[in-house]
């Protein structure tokens, strides 16, 4: 008798202890995902930003586009994307860029350029299933102009939408797309929260695709 019943004691225990487990696992399941992660990624991509004066319309294209008022162009972009394990996290970047104008960009006359940017700011982000998204952290943005035409200016912007991007299963490597409807506003102050006055408002799209992979293990 007293050996079945230490049988049973036994057996209840390990069914506890089965039952804790997968109680475990299952909370893990619900919250894979879904967290923070924390790394350093670096990154190069391509893309193609248009400048446009007096912003755009609903449709995205220049406001003031039949005036030739605008400039576009390619670009190259060389940094990386640093993840903080409380949802943090900042982009930095070194990006060269093509500059053609359109024929009444101020100041005319139109004069094709390239030139070289320090540009970083800091975002908050989530992570479900892979799937990144990013939200700009106002008063981050900071664009500071080496080579080139803007050379030694710097220039603060808001960015209005949030981008995505999506971490491999390892967590090794980042793919992050940046663009419409995202659009890049400069701002007169770093806070973001004072506007150019009209006739110096501009707004700015850029298609950006970037493509990282994990350096700081």
């Amino acid at each position: 008798m007293k050996g079945n019943i230490k049988k049973l004691a036994v057996f209840v225990m390990i069914a506890t202890i089965a039952l804790f487990i997968m109680v475990t696992m299952v909370s893990a399941d619900d919250n894979r995902g879904k967290n923070h992660f924390q790394g350093e990624y670096a990154f190069n991509a391509e893309g193609a930003c248009l400048f446009a004066a007096g912003g755009f319309l609903d449709d995205f294209q220049p406001k003031l586009g039949p005036a030739g008022v605008w400039q576009l162009g390619p670009n190259l972009w060389e940094g990386t994307y640093t993840f903080n394990k409380d949802g943090t996290g900042v982009m930095s970047a070194l990006h060269r860029f093509v500059n053609l104008q359109g024929p009444n960009f101020p100041p005319p006359p139109p004069t094709p350029s390239i030139g070289l940017a320090s540009i970083s700011w800091g975002f908050t982000y989530t992570v479900d299933k892979g799937v990144i998204t990013f939200t700009y952290m106002p008063g981050t943005f900071v664009a500071t102009y080496i080579l080139g035409p803007p050379a030694g200016s710097v220039i603060y912007a808001k960015i209005t939408e949030p981008w995505t991007g999506r971490i491999s299963p390892d967590g090794k490597n980042i793919l992050v797309s940046f663009g419409v409807p995202s659009i890049m506003i400069p701002t007169m102050d770093q806070a973001n929260t004072t506007p150019f006055p009209p006739n110096q408002y501009v707004e700015l799209g850029c298609n950006i695709v970037w493509q990282g992979f994990r350096i700081d293990e």
